[in-house]
C-alpha cells in the first residue's frame, strides 16, 4: 500500500513538472505580441540614419530582421550586422513572382540588378534559392531576398521594419491601388504568425526614397500595426481611401474626375486635410498651374511642416515637365520654409529608374 501511495505520488509530481514546463514553454512563446493578432508598439522614422540610432538605443543584439523595402540599405544593415545589431535579414521586395514561378530565381536577380542592391559580385553568385528566397551572406550578412507574400517561416521572434516607399512599387507592379498594396502585405505578414519584438515604419522622405504625397501610406501602415482590428477590417477607414482615390486620380492626370471628386465626395471635416491639399497642389502642378501649386503647397507648408518637403515635390513634377525656371522657384521656395530638424534630400531617389517607379 505504501509502495502504490509513493508511486502515485511520484506520477502526480511528474505530472506537475510536466504542467508547468508546457505553461513556461506557452509564456515564452507569447512573450512578444504577433502581428494582427496583437497591437504592436510601432516606432515611427523620418530618416534611415534615425532608425538606426533606434537601434543602437534599444539594445540590439544579433537581431534578425525582416524587412519590407524597395530598397536594399544594403550598406546600413551591413554596419548594423558589423556593431553586432543584426545577424540574418529576410529583405520582402515587392515583386509578383505567382505568375511565373519557375523563373523565380531569375526575377529576383533582375531586381536586385534595377534596384542597384549593392550586393558584390561574389556573393551574389553564390546566393541560392532556398524555401522560395535568393539567400546567402553578403558581406558576411546572412540574407534572404523574397517575395513579399514567400516570406518562410521564422522561429525567432524579429524586428519589423516596413518603408512605407514599398507600397507604391508593389501596388504598380500589380496593378492595384496603394491602400490594396498596404493590406496585402499585412495579410501576408499576418499568416506567417510572426512574433515581433519591434516594430517600425520609415518614411524615407528626407532620404528622398518617399514622395511627400505618400507620407498616409506610412501613417496607415503605422496605425494597422497598432491595432490589429484594422487589418482584419473588409475597409479602411473613410479618410485613407479618400487619400487613396485623389491621389490615384492625379497620378492617372484624370483632371476632371479629380476636382469633381475633391468637390463633391470630400466631407468637409476633411478637405483640410495636409495630404488632401499636397495631393491637390500636385495635379494643379502637373496640369501646369504652377503659380497656384507654388501658392497652395506652401500655405500646407505653413500648416504642417511634415509636409514641407512637398515643395521639393512640386519642383519635381515643374522639372518633369520640362520648366526649369519655375522648378527653381519651388525648390528656393522650399530651401526658404523647410524648418531645421527637416532634411532636404540632395537626391530624389523616387526619380532615379527602379522597379515599379510611377
Amino acid at each position: 500500500m505504501v509502495k502504490n501511495y509513493r508511486y502515485l505520488l511520484l506520477v502526480a509530481l511528474a505530472l506537475l513538472l510536466i504542467v508547468s514546463a508546457c505553461k513556461g514553454g506557452s509564456e515564452e512563446v507569447s512573450e512578444y505580441p504577433v502581428i494582427g493578432s496583437d497591437p504592436l508598439d510601432v516606432h515611427v522614422y523620418e530618416t534611415q540614419e534615425e532608425a538606426m540610432r533606434g537601434w543602437k538605443g534599444d539594445g540590439f543584439n544579433d537581431d534578425v530582421v525582416v524587412r519590407a523595402s524597395s530598397w536594399s540599405d544594403i550598406d546600413a544593415l551591413v554596419k548594423a550586422h558589423d556593431e553586432g545589431l543584426v545577424s540574418e535579414v529576410y529583405w520582402l521586395i515587392p515583386i509578383d513572382i505567382y505568375k511565373n514561378i519557375t523563373n523565380a530565381e531569375q526575377i529576383i536577380r533582375t531586381y536586385l540588378e534595377i534596384a542597384k542592391a549593392g550586393f558584390p559580385e561574389d556573393d551574389l553568385f553564390d546566393m541560392k534559392m532556398n524555401e522560395g528566397c535568393l539567400s546567402g551572406k553578403v558581406r558576411g550578412l546572412e540574407m534572404h531576398v523574397c517575395n513579399y507574400s514567400n516570406l518562410p517561416f521564422v522561429k525567432d521572434p524579429v524586428v519589423l521594419s516596413i518603408d512605407a516607399c514599398f507600397f507604391p512599387d508593389m501596388a504598380d507592379m500589380r496593378n492595384i491601388n496603394k491602400l490594396g498594396a498596404v493590406k496585402l502585405l499585412m495579410d501576408s505578414l499576418k499568416l506567417k504568425g510572426l512574433r515581433v519584438k519591434r516594430a517600425e515604419v520609415y518614411m524615407g522622405i528626407q532620404d528622398g526614397h518617399m514622395r511627400p504625397i505618400h507620407r498616409y501610406l506610412g501613417e496607415v501602415t503605422a496605425e494597422m500595426l497598432r491595432k490589429p482590428e484594422m487589418i482584419n477590417a473588409k475597409e479602411p477607414p473613410k479618410i485613407w481611401a479618400i487619400k487613396d482615390r485623389a491621389e490615384n486620380l492625379m497620378v492617372a492626370g484624370l483632371d476632371e474626375d479629380f476636382r469633381k471628386f475633391m468637390d463633391e465626395e470630400v466631407p468637409r471635416d476633411d478637405a483640410d486635410d495636409p495630404n488632401l491639399r499636397l495631393i491637390d497642389a500636385a495635379m494643379l502642378a502637373r496640369q501646369g498651374k504652377f503659380g497656384a501649386a507654388l501658392a497652395e503647397g506652401e500655405a500646407v507648408c505653413r500648416d504642417d511642416k511634415e509636409y514641407c518637403l512637398g515643395l521639393q515635390y512640386l519642383g519635381y513634377l515643374a522639372g518633369l515637365a520640362g520648366n526649369e525656371q519655375w522648378k527653381e522657384r519651388f525648390d528656393n521656395k522650399a530651401t526658404e520654409l523647410v524648418p531645421k530638424g527637416i532634411t532636404i534630400p540632395e537626391k530624389l531617389m523616387y526619380a532615379s529608374p527602379h522597379p515599379g517607379q510611377q
